[in-house]
């Protein structure tokens, strides 16, 4: 979370791969998703992310192109 958040504020590195980064499936980067993760990661029953977490991959419903990841994206 804190890493995304420094994407988001411009305090930090982007981040390399903003669909990974999109934590709520929403096809945008933005401080909702770092709270969905910080509410995953520390409240009790929350939701997790979407697929494909908690496993690595692709996207299933993100179309292409929508938030590209490294070495489009640069």
């Amino acid at each position: 979370p804190i890493a995304l958040l420094g994407s988001i504020f411009g305090t930090g590195p982007l981040v390399i791969c903003p669909d990974a980064g999109d934590v709520n499936d929403d096809n945008a980067v933005n401080v909702v998703d770092a709270v969905q993760l910080i509410h995953y990661l520390f409240i009790p029953g929350s939701s997790p992310p979407p697929a494909p977490f908690p496993a690595g991959g692709v996207d299933p419903t993100t179309p292409t192109g929508d938030l590209p990841c490294w070495p489009d994206y640069y």
